[in-house]
């Protein structure tokens, strides 16, 4: 199954700069992990150093791949990442999954 994820250029060059930084890394993975309240998740962002059959790679550019969790794609579906900086540089990740 392919997961339809979006990743802005923003998010896509993060990811590329992550990856750069170690060559080891086959890839990111990105998870989910259950919070309190209804259906909130939280997102875990990580490396991936050798394949596994629990993940599915999802190639987002040349030589450029993340990695979900076979059991959270369906939570993850049609789901938008972008990457942002606010006014006082804080950077991170912004997820934004129409499943929440």
């Amino acid at each position: 199954m392919s997961i339809p994820l979006t990743l802005t250029d923003a998010a896509r060059a993060r990811v590329k700069a992550a990856l750069e930084k170690d060559t080891t890394a086959l890839g990111l993975l990105l998870r989910l992990e259950k919070t309190g309240g209804c259906g909130n998740f939280e997102y875990k962002v990580g490396y991936v150093h050798a394949e596994d059959k629990e993940l599915e790679r999802i190639e987002i550019a040349p030589g450029v791949a993340l990695y979900i969790p076979v059991a959270d794609g369906l939570r993850l579906f049609g789901m938008t990442i972008d990457f942002v900086t606010d006014k006082v540089g804080n950077a991170q990740f912004v997820f934004t999954n129409p499943q929440e």
